[in-house]
């Protein structure tokens, strides 16, 4: 048996459950699906899927996205707040 190593990943509780049960109809453990990631890396030379920004994102110009955080800014500043929870809904309402 060839020697192993422990991966520690911090993952919120929720995306964990959901992979793990994704994971179970597929006949497969967390850990087997770590070690196949990995080994996709090594055999790959890359991460092995596409990494990008929603669609709507990519397509938005630096003037656009500088008036955004500038409402973004005064929101803030007049106490105009959300939770990253809300955050996080409306963005993928928003972009995805």
């Amino acid at each position: 048996m060839a020697k192993t190593s422990s991966v520690s990943v911090r993952v919120e509780t929720e995306t964990k459950k959901k992979a793990e049960g994704v994971l179970s109809e597929l006949g497969m453990s967390l850990s087997t699906a770590m070690t196949l990631y990995l080994h996709q890396i090594c055999l790959q030379k890359k991460i092995p899927f596409e990494i990008a920004l929603p669609t709507a994102y990519k397509s938005l110009s630096e003037q656009d996205f500088d008036a955004l955080m500038g409402q973004a800014y005064e929101s803030a500043k007049n106490g105009n707040n959300m939770s990253i929870n809300e955050f996080k809904q409306k963005f993928k309402r928003d972009f995805q």
